[in-house]
């Protein structure tokens, strides 16, 4: 990810199609850290 600009909109759709969707990405962070978004909402207040 050297270069922080390019979007995921502009890559080629084979290399989108190549990557997991934003869905994927979310579930696999709230699997990794399931009390981050309990802390986040916490904070909130």
């Amino acid at each position: 990810m050297a270069v922080a600009a390019y979007t995921y909109d502009k890559l080629p759709l084979a290399e989108q199609q190549a990557l997991p969707n934003e869905g994927h990405i979310v579930a696999a962070l709230e699997w990794a850290e399931p009390d981050a978004n309990v802390e986040a909402e916490a904070g909130k207040g």
